[in-house]
C-alpha cells in the first residue's frame, strides 16, 4: 500500500527493479539500477500505514529527471551533503546533515546529476500519525510537529535524534521484531521533539545570537575531544555562561556538555565499524585519557560495550560509512 502511494511511476522513471541478491537484510523491499543505468540501492520499510523507514544508496551514470506524485508527510533524515543541499538549499559540505521538511500534496520534480552518489537514512510520516493516531493512543497534541520538522537542517539541531537515526542504519531488519524496533524509534524522535519543545525557551532569539551558537555547534564538532569549557565558549558567544546555556538549550535541544558526548559517542561508533583501530585507541581519538571511562559512558549512552557494539554490527555498517565511501566517487 505504502508504495503503491508514494512510489507510484517513480522505480519506473528512475529505472528502478526489485532486488533478487539479496543486497539488504529481510523485511521491507529493495529497488536497484539497472546495469547500465546506475548502481547501489533504494530500501524501504513500511513500519505501518502511516510511517516507512527510508535508506538508499544510489549513483546514476547519466543525469536522471523524474516527476511524481508525493502526499502530504513530514520527512526527516541524516543525508549526504548533496540530497541536503538540494532539499533544504543547505551550503554546508558536512558528510551527512540531519534535515527535515514537509511536503504538501501535489507532484514534485527533480534532476538528478550523473555520477553523484546520493546517500540517506530518514523516516517518513504521513499527516495521520501525529493528527490522528497518537492524539487516541496518548491524550495530547502532536500538530507541532509539521512546525518543527521542518526547522531541522535551518535554525534547529537536536543530536539525540542524529544518534536515533543512526541507530535506525545499524540495526538489521529480523522478522520477529522489525516492526516494533522501527515504530519504537520513530516514538523516540518525535519524543525528543517534544522534550525539545517543553524544554525550549520562549523569547525570540537574536539573529546574532543564533549565527553565534550556530559557530559554536560547528566549532564543538571540530573539536569535539577537546576539555570542555564553558567559560570560553561564553566569550566567543559574547554571552555570560547562564545566557549561553539557555540559548545554546533553546536551538540545540540539550546541554553544551551532552551536545559534545553525544557526538564523541557517534564519531566512536563510526571508528568501530570503519577500522581496526583498538578500543584504546578509540577513546583516545574521542577525548578520553582512559578506556574504563569510555566504556563506562559508551555503554551507558548505547546499551553495551564498545567492543560489542563492532561484534553485533561488523556486518551491517551505518550510513555514515557509506556516505564517506561514496565522496570519494565524486
Amino acid at each position: 500500500m505504502y508504495a503503491d502511494k508514494f512510489y507510484s511511476g517513480l522505480f519506473s522513471q528512475l529505472n528502478l527493479n526489485p532486488d533478487k541478491s539479496g543486497i539488504k537484510p529481510s523485511g521491507g523491499f529493495t529497488m536497484v539500477p539497472k546495469d547500465s543505468t546506475g548502481e547501489g540501492y533504494l530500501w524501504t520499510y513500511p513500519v505501518n500505514a502511516f510511517c516507512s523507514i527510508n535508506i538508499y544508496h544510489l549513483r546514476f551514470y547519466n543525469e536522471m529527471h523524474y516527476r511524481y506524485y508525493h502526499p502530504k508527510m513530514l520527512v526527516l533524515s541524516q543525508s549526504s551533503f548533496y540530497v541536503a543541499r538540494a532539499i533544504k538549499n543547505n551550503s554546508c559540505n558536512q558528510k551527512n546533515q540531519l534535515i527535515g521538511y514537509y511536503l504538501d500534496n501535489g507532484e514534485h520534480e527533480y534532476t538528478i546529476p550523473a555520477g553523484i552518489w546520493l546517500d540517506s537514512v530518514g523516516v517518513s510520516i504521513f499527516p495521520e500519525y501525529y493528527e490522528e493516531y497518537l492524539p487516541k493512543i496518548f491524550h495530547q497534541d502532536f500538530s507541532s510537529l509539521s512546525e518543527i520538522v521542518p526547522r531541522i537542517g535551518t535554525d534547529l539541531f537536536i543530536p539525540k535524534i542524529s544518534t536515533i537515526l543512526d541507530d535506525i542504519a545499524t540495526y538489521t531488519p529480523t522478522s520477529e521484531i522489525s516492526e516494533l524496533f522501527y515504530e519504537a524509534k520513530i516514538l523516540e524522535i518525535i519524543a525528543a521533539f517534544l522534550s525539545w519543545k517543553s524544554n525550549a525557551v520562549h523569547n525570540v532569539i537574536d539573529k546574532e545570537d543564533s549565527e553565534a551558537l550556530h559557530r559554536l555547534g560547528h566549532y564543538l564538532e571540530q573539536n569535539f575531544s577537546n576539555p570542555t569549557n564553558i567559560q570560553m565558549y561564553a566569550r566567543m558567544c559574547n554571552m555570560s555562561k547562564s545566557k549561553l546555556s539557555e540559548m545554546f538549550h533553546s536551538i540545540y535541544g540539550c546541554t553544551i556538555v551532552e551536545f559534545i558526548m553525544n557526538y564523541r559517542i557517534d564519531k566512536a561508533k563510526r571508528l568501530l565499524l570503519e577500522n581496526d583501530l583498538s578500543i584504546q585507541q578509540i577513546a583516545t581519538t574521542v577525548g578520553y585519557s582512559h578506556q574504563s571511562s569510555f566504556t563506562y559512558i559508551f555503554k551507558q549512552h548505547v546499551g553495551c560495550t564498545p567492543r560489542e557494539y563492532r561484534k553485533d554490527n561488523s556486518n551491517f555498517h551505518s550510513i555514515s560509512s557509506t556516505i564517506s565511501t561514496s565522496k570519494n566517487h565524486l
